[in-house]
């Protein structure tokens, strides 16, 4: 399953990646990537966001999941600041959503910082 991570700065570039997706954008020597980790277990679909960056960085983010299947749809939309840990990473989100066999979803992980903005993409929409 593919899936697209888009990296904006000022030539928007468009890489493939698997269903979990990691974008990063630098500027010099800056950089920042975020990662979207989906798991599936027993009807649950649960997903996972992380931003890397340098430690102290600052910025905000803005998640959006839309699920559709045979029982109705269901929309999470979640946002707020983030600051980079000592180790290089921190995780900005989790949400969990129930998943039949037929249903399909579509997750985006924005991130943006004083260097630009990078985008992650997961999901199972064919």
């Amino acid at each position: 399953m593919k899936n697209l991570c888009l990296m904006l700065i000022l030539v928007p570039a468009v890489l493939g990646c698997a269903a979990g997706s990691q974008a990063s954008i630098a500027v010099g020597v800056q950089s920042a990537s975020c990662d979207i980790r989906p798991v599936y277990s027993h009807g649950i679909l649960s997903l996972d966001g992380e931003v890397f960056g340098k430690p102290g960085e600052t910025g905000i983010y803005r998640f959006v999941l839309n699920r559709n299947g045979a029982g109705g749809s269901s929309d999470v939309q979640q946002s707020g600041d983030y600051v980079i840990a000592p180790e290089g990473r921190v995780a900005v989100m989790s949400t969990q959503v129930s998943l039949g066999r037929h249903d399909h979803y579509s997750a985006v992980l924005e991130v943006e910082n004083a260097h630009g903005i990078a985008s992650c993409e997961a999901g199972n929409i064919p």
